[in-house]
C-alpha cells in the first residue's frame, strides 16, 4: 500500500506546483512583510498623516535594470504594464499598473507613472534614484499613500487623509479702481 500512497502524494505535489506556477498576472509585493522597529521621524508626522511605518522595499522591482527591461518589452506594446502590489499597510494593498517610465538626469534615476487597479481616478508616480525612493499613490478617494526616504536611508510609507487639510479660503477679488 505504500507504493500507491507515495505516487499519490507525488502526483498531488506535482499538481500543486503547477497550479502555483500557473498564476499569471500575479503582481509581486513591493514591500517586505517583516516588521521593522524604528522611531517615527517628526518630519513624517505632518497634518493629515494618519499612520506611518518603516518598510523594506524590493528595489529590484523598480531599479534601472528593471526599467530598461520594461522599456525594451514595451516597444510596440502600448498596453503593457509592470504590475506591483503596493502593500502599504496590513489592510491596504494597492495593485499599481506602471505604464510609463522616464529616465531623469538630476539626480540620475527613473520616474515610473501608472494607474491604480479598481480606481478610475487613481494615479501613481514614483521616482527612484539609486536607493532614494519617493512616491505618491492615490485611489482618488481622498487618501494618499506615500513612500519617503529619510536622510539615514530608511524607507517609510505614510497614509494621508486630505480631509484633514485646512479648508481653502474664498478667492480674493482684485480691486479694479
Amino acid at each position: 500500500m505504500k507504493f500507491p500512497l507515495t505516487w499519490s502524494l507525488f502526483a498531488l505535489f506535482l499538481v500543486a506546483g503547477f497550479l502555483q506556477a500557473a498564476q499569471p498576472g500575479r503582481a509581486p509585493y513591493a514591500f517586505s512583510t517583516k516588521r521593522i522597529k524604528a522611531p517615527i521621524p517628526r518630519k513624517l508626522q505632518e497634518r493629515g498623516v494618519r499612520r506611518v511605518r518603516p518598510v523594506a522595499i524590493n528595489l529590484k522591482l523598480f531599479d534601472e535594470a528593471m526599467a530598461r527591461s520594461f522599456m525594451e518589452k514595451k516597444r510596440g506594446k502600448a498596453d503593457l504594464t509592470h504590475d506591483t502590489k503596493m502593500n502599504f499597510f496590513p489592510n491596504v494593498a494597492l495593485t499599481v499598473h506602471w505604464s510609463r517610465i522616464e529616465q531623469v538626469q538630476q539626480p540620475l534615476g527613473v520616474v515610473w507613472t501608472g494607474t491604480v487597479e479598481g480606481s478610475p481616478a487613481g494615479q501613481a508616480t514614483m521616482a527612484v534614484a539609486r536607493k532614494n525612493v519617493t512616491a505618491s499613490i492615490t485611489r482618488g478617494d481622498g487618501l494618499i499613500y506615500q513612500i519617503r526616504t529619510t536622510p539615514d536611508g530608511m524607507w517609510w510609507v505614510r497614509e494621508i487623509d486630505q480631509k484633514a487639510f485646512p479648508q481653502e479660503r474664498e478667492p480674493v477679488i482684485p480691486d479694479r479702481r
